[in-house]
């Protein structure tokens, strides 16, 4: 206490002496002699019993850095599960395994493959420890058939409908393609300079129809006339060569005017059950109601405390920018940023044939749709657009109004098609003794696979076709004797 009050003493002491010198405490930190210095005064502070009027100089011309409040776009909305579209992942956990093995089976000549260089993508599927490729085939008899060929050597490949319906896909993609070559014009239309990466449309290729190999194949240069490609840090850049204004209309002005449409129709239909024309400003379906109510398209269970309620009223009054139009000098914080941002993502989800994606995705096209930071965030908090569900591995985003519980309204022909291999693969497993194949997703990706460096894992030769493992082979070979599974030599499909 003692030495305290001396040091307090002292700097009170020395305080007085540069105040009567006219100097400040902080006159070491004043700009250089002969400089023209205005002084802002900071307030008073206190110091160990010093109390004196700090004061703070800066060099003419300078201008002190002021922090402005960010707005608040919108409400501060809590996530509502919504079980049904959580069901709509669930569901596909299977599936989505099985496709990941067609993906590899599909890129080998006549679709045959051996056991053993399936092995090499475990990780890619998801299997960890001492689960077994055979075992995981075998799961899915009606996708796959596994057959032995010459010594203790196992391969396998598509059956008779799983082939049927690879073929059907191929078709369908080549039929669809004209479409498909639509959204990928939309697509770049909605960016800032109407070009994108190539390596980032890749991540949303399945989302939008596009073939696995629209890169390399000659897929774009067949439409040289919509497309052409350049460079950018990140590889390859997609440009759109034409832009075409019939092509800017979103989602929401379509439906806008399928309902006006279909009001119309609904008019003249009543003038003639009457008998006589209902004049238009006389209709009742066209007056203009003299307290038009707001409403919120929010979820059924959605709690929205009434602050927040009115924030998405007045959002809803905020002027919207087109997903097609100029977004480059909007302000990130603004409401009008946010808004176009909306828009934007439900026009891509509308783009999508199952109206959702990977919020992953979503993430990579910040720059080029102008997104905000925290886009799974602005996702939340508009729950009258879009849900964001955590099944899985990463984040899906639902386009609402697209579902009537867990079924899509309108389904892509592609969508059909996936749903009948989900039925395939529905029909169970050959022996339900077989080692048990977790169906989580221990491992997600973006349907790339890690480049290999040709080195086996050493759970490779897990997959039950080694000399110490006859035991296992004994078994497959038992299993096809009972479902009559060809044993014949490889056949190039």
């Amino acid at each position: 206490m003692a030495l305290q009050a001396s040091v307090s003493g002292r700097l009170a002491a020395s305080c007085g002496a540069r105040q009567r010198d006219g100097h400040s405490l902080t006159s070491s930190l004043v700009a250089p002699h002969g400089a023209v210095a205005e002084s802002v005064a900071l307030g008073r502070q206190s110091f160990l019993g010093c109390t004196q009027s700090l004061q703070c100089s800066f060099a003419s011309g300078f201008t002190p850095v002021r922090r402005t409040k960010r707005l608040m776009t919108t409400a501060v909305i809590k996530r509502k599960k919504d079980y049904k579209l959580d069901s709509v992942i669930q569901r596909e956990k299977k599936l989505k395994r099985v496709l990941k093995i067609k993906e590899i089976l599909v890129k080998q000549p006549g679709q045959v493959m051996s056991l053993r260089e399936l092995g090499k993508h475990r990780r890619y599927l998801g299997l960890t420890g001492k689960k077994r490729i055979i075992a995981l085939l075998n799961k899915y008899p009606s996708v796959f058939q596994v057959y032995e060929e010459g010594t203790n050597m196992m391969y396998f490949r598509f059956t008779p409908q799983a082939k049927k319906q690879f073929r059907e896909e191929l078709k369908l993609k080549k039929e669809m393609e004209d479409v498909t070559v639509t959204k990928l014009r939309k697509l770049l239309m909605m960016s800032i300079d109407n070009s994108i990466a190539l390596q980032k449309i890749r991540h949303i290729r399945r989302d939008l129809g596009l073939p696995d190999d629209f890169a390399t194949s000659d897929f774009l240069p067949r439409h040289r006339q919509y497309f052409k490609i350049g460079t950018c840090a990140l590889g390859p850049l997609l440009i759109l060569e034409e832009w075409d204004a019939t092509l800017a209309v979103t989602a929401l002005e379509k439906a806008a005017e399928e309902k006006l449409k279909a009001r119309q129709e609904l008019e003249a239909e009543l003038s003639r059950s009457l008998g006589e024309e209902v004049e238009e400003e006389e209709s009742v379906l066209n007056r203009t109601p003299r307290f038009p109510k707001k409403n919120l398209n929010l979820p059924k269970g959605q709690q929205v405390k009434k602050k927040d309620r009115e924030k998405l009223l007045k959002f809803q009054e905020v002027p919207a920018i087109s997903p097609y139009g100029d977004k480059s000098k909007l302000d990130p914080g603004s409401q009008e940023a946010e808004k176009a941002s909306v828009l934007v993502v439900h026009e891509l989800l509308s783009l999508t044939s199952e109206k959702r994606i990977l919020v992953d995705h979503l993430t990579h096209f910040r720059r080029d749709f102008k997104f905000s930071q925290r886009i799974r965030s602005m996702l939340i908090r508009h729950p009258e657009y879009f849900y964001v569900s955590l099944k899985g591995v990463r984040d899906s985003v639902f386009l609402r109004e697209a579902y009537e519980d867990t079924e899509l309204k309108e389904k892509d022909p592609l969508v059909l098609l996936k749903e009948r291999m989900a039925d395939l693969v529905a029909q169970g497993s050959l022996d339900e003794n077989l080692d048990d194949i977790s169906d989580d997703d221990d491992y997600e990706d973006d349907g790339e696979e890690d480049d290999d460096d040709g080195e086996e894992d050493e759970d490779d030769d897990e997959w039950g076709d080694e000399e110490d493992d006859d035991e296992s082979v004994s078994q497959v070979r038992a299993q096809m004797q009972r479902v009559k599974v060809p044993s014949a030599p490889r056949e190039i499909w």
